[in-house]
């Protein structure tokens, strides 16, 4: 799933650590890609290192994830909806 961030702060410790409750969450591996590069998302320090900055295109891949809802609520907290 393509996500642009929309945030202008990027992705920084707050989403990064939301995303990271969630994926600790999932059997299945969670990983955040930027620029060919895959990073754990089980791993606050990992999201943070990204270097995700506003308007950078991230796409998240699930595994194990048959409804797509992870990925889902993954992708709206990169897009900046962190409630």
């Amino acid at each position: 799933m393509k996500v642009v961030v929309k945030d202008v702060n990027g992705l920084h410790a707050r989403p990064a650590g939301k995303i990271a409750e969630i994926a600790q969450k999932h059997a299945g591996g969670v990983f955040l890609i930027k620029n060919e590069l895959r990073y754990n998302a089980k791993s606050i320090i990992n999201l943070i290192s990204m270097g995700v900055l506003f308007g950078d295109v991230v796409l998240v891949d699930v595994e194990d994830d048959e409804d797509g809802m992870i990925g889902k609520r993954i992708a709206s907290i990169i897009e900046g909806d962190v409630a």
